[in-house]
C-alpha cells in the first residue's frame, strides 16, 4: 500500500484493460510507483493469490448487519472507517476524533501524497449513521514518510457533525504489541472487492501479531509488484490485505485498542505463506518474519515521530497534534 495509481490516466488510456480485471481504476498500490508500467499487469490486478496469508482468504464484505451484531471492536473500526476518493485515486481512512476544534482523519502518508486534499476529494463513511455520510477534506495537517502516516482536516457541515461526535479512534499510543495478539482491520481493498464496493473485515485465525512482543524495524518495501521508495517503522503480522487497504487502521480484537496504521506486505506471496502449517512453524527471529508478511507501523513509533516533529509544525497544527498524543 503504497503510491496511488492514477485513476483519470487509467479511464482515458486503460479503461478496458481495467474494466476485464477485477480491480478498480485509481487505487492506491502496495508498491510505491504510479507509472504507466503499474497498469499493465501481466495477469488480472487484484488476483487473491498475491494478497492471501494462511489457508484461506479472510477478508470479507461487510454489512450493516454485521456492523450491528458485530463485536465492540469491529462496530468502532467500521464506524470509524471512511472510503477516502478522488482524482488520484480510492484508498481508506479513518476519523481519529476531534481535537483544536478540528475534524482529523488518520490515512497513509502515501494515500495524502496521491490522493491529495481539493474539491474532488470525498471521504465517505459507509457505517458511521443509519445512512452512509460523505464529507470533503478542508486540508492536509501534514504526512511523514517514516511512519507513513498522515492526517487531514475535515470538512463537516454542521448537520452532520452529531454523527462524528463520539465515534473517533486514536491510538494505544502505550500498550505492549504482544507476538500472537489477535487482530481487526478494515478497508476497502481490491481482493475480490472490485471497484471497492465494499468495506472488508479481516479478523481470521491469520490475523495476528507474528513479530517479537514490541519488536519493530524500519524496513524497506518487499512489495515486488510496486515497491515504495522509502523506509518505515513495522512489526509483522498475517493479516490479508490488498491495494486499496492503504490508510486502514489495524486493533487488538479482543480491547478495540487502535494499534497501528498499515503501510505494505510481500506482495505477491510466496506460496508457503498460504499454508496454515508454515505460518505456525514460522520462528519470530528469522528473516522470513520480515520478509513475507504484512507489515502495519505500530503506534510506539507513530508517537514518537509526532512528537519529534509537533514544535516545527505551525501553531494550530502543533496543537491538534499535542492533543492527540495526551
Amino acid at each position: 500500500m503504497k503510491r496511488v495509481l492514477n485513476s483519470l490516466l487509467s479511464g482515458m488510456i486503460l479503461g478496458t484493460i481495467l474494466s476485464i480485471a477485477s480491480a478498480s481504476a485509481g487505487v492506491p498500490a502496495l508498491g510505491g510507483r504510479s507509472d504507466f508500467k503499474s497498469f499493465l499487469p501481466t495477469k488480472t490486478f487484484g488476483d487473491v493469490e498475491d494478497y492471501q496469508i494462511g489457508d484461506v482468504w479472510g477478508k470479507l464484505p461487510l454489512k450493516a448487519a454485521d456492523v450491528k451484531a458485530g463485536s465492540a471492536a469491529l462496530k468502532r473500526a467500521a464506524r470509524a472507517t471512511a472510503k477516502y476518493s478522488g482524482l488520484g485515486g480510492g484508498a481508506t481512512g479513518f476519523f481519529m476524533g476531534k481535537f483544536n476544534g478540528e475534524y482529523v482523519l488518520g490515512t497513509n502518508h502515501h494515500v495524502v501524497d496521491g490522493v491529495g486534499c481539493n474539491r474532488f476529494v470525498k471521504l465517505t463513511f459507509p457505517f458511521l449513521a443509519d445512512k452512509s455520510i460523505t464529507v470533503k477534506c478542508k486540508r492536509i495537517i501534514g504526512h511523514w514518510t517514516d511512519i507513513d502516516f498522515g492526517m487531514i482536516v475535515l470538512d463537516i457541515p454542521a448537520s452532520q457533525q452529531k454523527y462524528f461526535d463520539g465515534n473517533g479512534v486514536n491510538f494505544a499510543f502505550d500498550k505492549k504489541l504482544e507476538r500472537g495478539t489477535n487482530l481487526l482491520t478494515v478497508g476497502f481493498g481490491i481482493a475480490k472487492n472490485a471497484g471497492q464496493r465494499d468495506m472488508m473485515v479481516n479478523m481470521d485465525n491469520d490475523c495476528k501479531v507474528y513479530s517479537n512482543t514490541d519488536d519493530f524495524l524500519f524496513m524497506g518495501d518487499p512489495d515486488t509488484i510496486n515497491p515504495g521508495p522509502y523506509k518505515a517503522w513495522s512489526f509483522a503480522h498475517g493479516c490479508d490485505i490488498s491495494h486499496g487497504d492503504s490508510g486502514s487502521a489495524f486493533f487488538n480484537r479482543e480491547t478495540g485498542d487502535m494499534v497501528g496504521i498499515v503501510w505494505t506486505a510481500a506482495t505477491p506471496k510466496d506460496p508457503q505463506i498460504r499454508t496454515r502449517k508454515y505460518l505456525d512453524a514460522l520462528d519470530p527471529s528469522s528473516t522470513e518474519i520480515w520478509t513475507k508478511l504484512g507489515y502495519t507501523v505500530p503506534a510506539a513509533k507513530i508517537y514518537e515521530h509526532l512528537k519529534s516533529i509537533a514544535s516545527s509544525l505551525p501553531a494550530m497544527d502543533a496543537a491538534i497534534v499535542e492533543a492527540i498524543l495526551k
